[in-house]
């Protein structure tokens, strides 16, 4: 039932590290440009090694076929330490 609902949903959650706060901004401009709409997002910094920022975040999907690769595609984005769906 969970993977029904998950390929069907439109809107989803993560926690998400960045190497800085440039990355941040590049990361919500990404959404923009490629449709998708930040919902909620809730800003901190890591402790511990370095202060990175890091964020929950709410996102719904312009294209929710596109769900299966929209953490690979993140992941891959050099500005981005860490991610992981919620």
């Amino acid at each position: 039932l969970d993977k029904v609902v998950q390929k069907r949903a439109r809107e989803i959650d993560f926690y998400i590290e960045f190497e800085n706060n440039e990355g941040l901004n590049k990361f919500s401009e990404k959404m923009k440009e490629d449709g998708n709409r930040i919902v909620r997002i809730q800003i901190g910094k890591c402790e511990g090694e370095g202060e990175y920022p890091n964020a929950l975040v709410n996102i719904r999907v312009k294209d929710r076929d596109r769900m299966n690769v929209f953490f690979a595609e993140i992941r891959h984005l050099t500005y981005v330490r860490f991610v992981e769906e919620l």
